[in-house]
């Protein structure tokens, strides 16, 4: 299941970062080589041993998981308390802003000017809120940071300059250590350490160089087969080289789909976080309500799964109580990387660690609660309009608990449509395609209907692959009549009265339903959106 549901987002990632070059395609192949060889398990004292011996210290960093950031300033802390001849070298600035970047630590800029200087936004463009602390700490312990990036399409231009800057330093500073975080990719043996070595030849100067990389996939599975996924938290590749494993390889990708959709990741998302969980679920529930001025009852009980214990699939009461169509539709949710809520016993599955999708849970509990509907939708004809509404409730109120949250509008559709199917892709990324067609017919069919009142809608085909094709388009059209019916509740063109009376509608499928489907794209139609796809909001 943990395989299947990886492959979900990594088709998700795919597709929310476009067409891919061949050359980003082979330097990516380079750095999953760099796991193919024979591992052992080491521990974090090793690797502190090995850190003391070297002069020059990679630390690779996934740019929007913000453990990646914590793990290099726990790892800071252990070698500072050892040696405090080190400067850091980081990626997230250009070399050309090294002034700035100076004057800010030294006290002579605050935070926002620095930002500014050094265009942060669109040069990096990642939370900030990550990676302050490593700025903070470097100026608490008088640390130097050097700016390592430079501006250039090309990957080797890139490789070649951080090198160069790595080696005119420490060739000037033979007795300061370097510990230099930057993205994992580049740290491949082939990457920024081939051009590290070329250019300390060309000084004249050796160098002890170690690499530390960060959650590989493929060494997680290899652990994972071995039931040892969840114990080492240190492994030796060999070479100058090792691994910390403080994550699982989803929860990394998933970071970077939360970020495209500007949306917080919840801290310490595990199995020991339910506690929290409920507690920041209640404060949302809280917040929602007051938001709508919805009265809920209070005390209202409910139930949170993550995607980090998927045993209770097998273990849950609740989901016994479930026909096989039903279990059918949540197994699908869970392996498509999807949440779902099971009105009855208030079940909220969580699929990721963002507050996304844990507000599109709320919102669900909301409908359920005030509709006392019990349904989960598993029939592709009968249920897809019912469907349909309940995403498009999901959707809005994760929007109005998160203003910056986007989602694939139909120009994002086309474009997706546009792309060639790159080979060996993911049957995730052809099952994308037929959404989107199918999708787009119906924005085209919503059109049509404000016109002439006339629905032609078309249903996913039969077939074994006709639930996914249903639930995903399902989903997609909610998303983007959520986002209508946001910004005409923003506008005042959908009042509240309105509202509490399509939360407390029962969407059970038939004709009353898909009349009330009708109406309300009757009513959208005319939403003021200021954006045709999600590419145009920051």
């Amino acid at each position: 299941m943990q395989r299947q549901i990886l492959m979900t987002i990594r088709a998700d990632v795919r597709k929310a970062m476009g067409p891919q070059s061949r050359d980003i395609r082979r330097y990516y192949e380079a750095y999953k080589r760099e796991f193919r060889g024979q591992v052992r398990h080491s521990s974090k004292e090793e690797l502190l041993k090995h850190c003391l011996k070297s002069d020059v210290i990679f630390l690779g960093d996934y740019h929007t998981f913000e453990q990646s950031q914590k793990a290099a300033l726990r790892l800071l802390r252990e070698l500072v308390a050892t040696d405090s001849a080190i400067v850091l070298g980081f990626e997230l600035v250009p070399a050309q802003y090294q002034n700035a970047l100076d004057e800010f630590m030294a006290g002579g800029l605050d935070e926002e000017d620095f930002l500014s200087r050094i265009n942060y936004k669109n040069n990096w463009g990642f939370a900030w809120e990550h990676f302050k602390p490593l700025f903070d700490f470097a100026r608490q312990h008088g640390l130097k940071i050097l700016g390592l990036n430079f501006d250039s399409d090309r990957l080797a231009t890139r490789d070649a300059h951080a090198a160069a800057v790595i080696a005119n330093f420490t060739s000037e500073n033979p007795k300061r250590r370097l510990f230099v975080l930057y993205g994992d990719l580049h740290l491949a043996r082939g990457h920024i350490p081939k051009f590290l070595k070329i250019e300390l030849r060309k000084l004249g100067v050796k160098r002890k160089i170690l690499t530390i990389f960060q959650n590989s996939e493929s060494l997680y599975w290899k652990l994972a087969e071995s039931r040892l996924a969840h114990t080492p938290e240190v492994l030796a590749l060999g070479g100058g080289r090792f691994c910390i494993m403080n994550a699982a390889p989803w929860v990394k990708l998933q970071s970077y789909l939360e970020w495209t959709e500007k949306s917080e990741l919840i801290s310490k998302f595990d199995e020991s976080a339910g506690p929290n969980l409920h507690e920041i679920a209640h404060e949302r529930l809280k917040h929602l309500a007051e938001a709508l001025s919805f009265t809920m009852p209070e005390n209202l009980d409910f139930t949170i799964q993550t995607v980090n214990d998927l045993s209770f699939v097998a273990n849950s009461p609740a989901l016994r109580e479930l026909n096989r169509s039903e279990l059918k539709v949540v197994k699908y949710h869970i392996l498509g990387n999807r949440g779902i809520f099971i009105p009855g016993p208030n079940l909220i599955y969580l699929a990721s660690a963002s507050v996304n999708s844990l507000s599109e849970g709320v919102s669900l509990l909301v409908h359920s609660t005030l509709s006392g509907s019990p349904m989960i939708f598993y029939d592709a004809r009968e249920h897809f309009y019912a469907a349909v509404l309940n995403y498009t409730l999901a959707y809005f109120g994760s929007k109005v608990l998160n203003h910056k949250r986007k989602c694939d509008m139909e120009e994002d559709l086309r474009l997706l449509l546009e792309r060639r199917i790159p080979r060996g892709s993911l049957p995730q990324e052809k099952l994308q395609r037929k959404v989107a067609k199918l999708v787009l017919r119906h924005c085209r069919a919503q059109r049509e209907y404000a016109r002439d009142k006339t629905y032609r809608a078309q249903f996913p085909p039969p077939g074994p692959g006709r639930v996914p094709l249903f639930l995903e388009t399902a989903r997609c059209l909610g998303g983007i009549m959520g986002e209508k019916l946001y910004a005409s509740f923003i506008e005042g063109r959908y009042p509240l009265l309105k509202l509490e009376r399509l939360f407390r509608s029962q969407f059970n499928g038939g004709r009353e339903t898909r009349a009330s489907y009708l109406k309300l794209v009757g009513e959208l139609e005319r939403a003021p959106l200021g954006h045709t796809s999600k590419l145009d909001l920051f």
